[in-house]
C-alpha cells in the first residue's frame, strides 16, 4: 500500500476557491477526511497475530498513518469472535471474560482507520477525492465573513460530499469491498 499525503488535493480546491490559503485548505482537508473516515469506515486494514498460551493482550500497529477509531471484525482461525469477547484499548485489543485464544490460533483483526500523520492510502484519495474535495469547499464556504463566504454555494459541494458518504455506507450494508482488500 502506497501512502499519500492528504494535501494532493490542495490544487483542487483552489480551482474552486483561489483566494484560501493553502495551510487553511490543509487543515480543512484534514478534518474532511477524518469526518468520512469515522462516518462510512472506508478505510480499513487487517492485522494478524499468532495467539500465545494465556495471553490476552495483544498490540495493533498495522498502520504507522491511521489511527484506530473501532474494531470492525476479529476472527480466530477464520471464525468470527462475537463482539462482547473483546475490546478496543489504545492501540490493542484485549480479549475479555472467559474467552482466550487458544495458543497458536491465528487473530486477524479489521480495524477501521482515520488518518492522523496528514498521509492515507493512495487508493483511498483515487476512490474518494471528488467527495472529499467537495466536502473540503462546503467547509470552506461556511466560514463567516470570508472572501469566500458563500452559505448558498456551499450546499451544493455539501451534498456532494454526503452522497459519497452515502454511496460508501450503501457499499458497505451489501457487502461490498472498499478496495482496500477487506470485506465492509
Amino acid at each position: 500500500m502506497t501512502i499519500v499525503t492528504t494535501t494532493t488535493m490542495t490544487n483542487d480546491v483552489l480551482m474552486e476557491l483561489p483566494d484560501v490559503p493553502k495551510p487553511l485548505i490543509n487543515i480543512r482537508m484534514g478534518k474532511v477526511i477524518t469526518d468520512f473516515c469515522e462516518r462510512t469506515n472506508a478505510w480499513q486494514e487487517d492485522d494478524s497475530h499468532t495467539a500465545i498460551s494465556a495471553q490476552t493482550d495483544y498490540l495493533l500497529v498495522k498502520s504507522t498513518h491511521g489511527e484506530i477509531i473501532r474494531i470492525m471484525k476479529v476472527t480466530v482461525d477464520g471464525n468470527e469472535v462475537a463482539y462482547g469477547n473483546y475490546e478496543l484499548k489504545y492501540k490493542s485489543i484485549s480479549f475479555m471474560g472467559s474467552y482466550v485464544p487458544s495458543a497458536n490460533s491465528t487473530i486477524v483483526v479489521t480495524m477501521s482507520l482515520i488518518p492522523n500523520s496528514g498521509y492515507c492510502p493512495d487508493w483511498f484519495i483515487t476512490k474518494y477525492k471528488k467527495y472529499l474535495i467537495s466536502g473540503c469547499v462546503s467547509s470552506l464556504m461556511m466560514m463567516p465573513k470570508r472572501p469566500w463566504t458563500d452559505y448558498g454555494a456551499s450546499k451544493f459541494y455539501e451534498k456532494d460530499f454526503f452522497k459519497g458518504v452515502g454511496l460508501e455506507l450503501y457499499r458497505a450494508s451489501c457487502g461490498g469491498s472498499n478496495n482496500s482488500g477487506v470485506q465492509a
